[in-house]
């Protein structure tokens, strides 16, 4: 009678126990699962005749140890290795078939269990109990309690809770997994793997925390563009572009120092991040060292493609001239100035952070941005330069001349930001818009009585004239402005035909 009413009671503080293990991962985040591990073993220290307890996860052909307790007096005389292989022993093939192991008693194992026998032996440990977890019907780990006591033997009351336990952690493992590998998604780009901007971000904040608090002596930004990229992008195709970046990312990443990191920004845009840089030049030399293994070149359809990069680097420390930086955007603005200047310079460069160049290229910039609503507002007007008959003295035609009606500078020749325009991506737009301009002003002259022999010209830039629908565009402006297509002239510069002479024959094929 003694011992049903003390199994009832072990079985009601099992249950109890239970319930409170099961709490302990009910609200746990990925940052506390290792401390919840933990509590939930001093939890089932209370089972009776227990002297340690041990979880353990499956991984490919090994199970690893997790967390572990031990009592204070009493404990098995060995330490748990870190893994174990599962086909390792007996037990450990067993578990990984999902069966339970129950061991009464170490001693009187048979042959086939001599490992277990003799290792659980030295350590002075009488019984074993092993539950598998599992998940999705396979094998995921294992909980382990062992007990040194030769009196007393790990019976119904431990099997219940560790079998429970077993659910419970195995759920709440992998709910960990998911979570885990949401995070990590969550902070790495998904066409690299490697961390993304967001993640830089943190590591560059930690970083510059660092040198504040003399924690570390300096830290070097880089930002990196792959020289060229979208062209080769282009010519290869977005499937074979997007293999060459990842390609790309992994031999960088394989060059970068244990202290270093390196993140993609987007697009072709890479950063690297030296956080116990102590000098400007540690920071130059240690992003040169990484760019160095872009020289061979690499293999896209069998063939081999060279690239270069252009970089940008910038460094804070309490011992530079300029003073401490402690804002990481400020750091990576700066990164990215340096860098747009190694660029203007041709590409190939790597180029350091300098103040009278940081306010050049912040002026580029900032015309650049002025441009860019120019044509997308009423900033740009287009002049007219007549052409005359000397013999008549009748205009017969004329060419439309783009001028930036700029809010300071005053009205700006195509000369001063056409090349501007080409660089910074908008002169196709800005062509259009010329375009539509002066095709409209040519129907109301016409409309107003100009003679039908007079020929307006407007120039086409090579991005223009790469871009399919060219010629489709061109037919329906003069549709528009009620203008026939023998009162258009299309100019094209030489320069322009030579930069792809296959698609200008053809589109000078589809003009006429």
């Amino acid at each position: 009678v003694y011992a049903q009413r003390a199994d009832a009671l072990q079985r009601l503080v099992g249950e109890e126990r239970i319930v409170e293990l099961a709490s302990i991962f009910a609200a746990v985040d990925s940052d506390g699962f290792d401390d919840a591990l933990d509590e939930a073993l001093v939890l089932l220290s209370g089972l009776e005749w227990v002297t340690r307890l041990s979880i353990w996860r499956s991984e490919p052909l090994r199970v690893v140890l997790l967390a572990s307790w031990e009592a204070a007096v009493n404990q098995p005389g060995g330490e748990l290795s870190a893994s174990v292989r599962l086909e390792s022993s007996w037990m450990m093939r067993r578990l990984a078939q999902l069966e339970e192991v129950h061991i009464a008693s170490v001693d009187h194992l048979p042959d086939d269990c001599a490992m277990e026998r003799e290792l659980f032996g030295s350590w002075g440990v009488h019984s074993v109990l092993a539950v598998p977890m599992y998940r999705a019907g396979a094998f995921n780990g294992l909980v382990m309690a062992e007990s040194t006591f030769a009196g007393g033997g790990l019976g119904a009351g431990q099997i219940v809770a560790l079998r429970a336990a077993a659910n419970i952690v195995s759920a709440a493992l992998v709910r960990h997994d998911v979570e885990v590998e949401l995070a990590r998604r969550a902070r790495s780009d998904v066409l690299t793997g490697l961390p993304n901007r967001w993640a830089f971000a943190d590591a560059l904040a930690s970083a510059t925390e660092d040198v504040a608090s003399l924690r570390s002596p300096g830290v070097g930004v880089a930002m990196v563009d792959i020289d060229r990229f979208k062209m080769v992008n282009d010519a290869l195709g977005h499937g074979a572009g997007d293999r060459l970046l990842g390609d790309i990312a992994t031999r960088l990443a394989g060059a970068v120092p244990p202290e270093s990191m390196i993140a993609r920004l987007g697009g072709d845009e890479l950063l690297l991040l030296h956080p116990v840089a102590a000098t400007l030049d540690d920071a130059v030399t240690a992003t040169r060292e990484v760019l160095a293994a872009l020289e061979p070149p690499f293999e896209v359809g069998g063939h081999p493609v060279a690239l270069t990069a252009s970089a940008g680097v910038v460094h804070s420390g309490a011992g530079d001239a300029a003073g401490f930086v402690a804002d990481p955007e400020e750091l990576l603005r700066r990164a990215h100035l340096a860098m747009y200047r190694a660029k203007e310079r041709g590409g190939d460069q790597l180029e350091i952070d300098d103040e009278a160049a940081r306010a050049s290229v912040s002026q580029r910039l900032r015309r650049e941005a002025e441009l860019r609503a120019a044509v997308e507002g009423d900033g740009l007007v287009v002049h007219y330069q007549a052409e005359w008959d000397l013999l008549s003295g009748r205009i017969i035609g004329a060419e439309a001349l783009a001028r930036w009606e700029h809010p300071v500078d005053g009205l700006l020749a195509a000369g001063e930001f056409i090349p501007m325009a080409e660089e910074c991506g908008v002169v196709v737009p800005l062509g259009e818009r010329v375009l539509e301009d002066a095709c409209a002003a040519l129907g109301r002259w016409r409309a107003a009585g100009l003679a039908d022999d007079f020929v307006l010209r407007v120039n086409v830039s090579a991005l223009q004239l790469r871009r399919d629908g060219l010629v489709a565009r061109l037919q329906a402006v003069l549709r528009e402005a009620h203008v026939p297509a023998d009162a258009l002239c299309v100019e094209l510069t030489e320069s322009t035909l030579l930069a792809d002479p296959e698609r200008s024959v053809a589109v000078l094929e589809e003009l006429r």
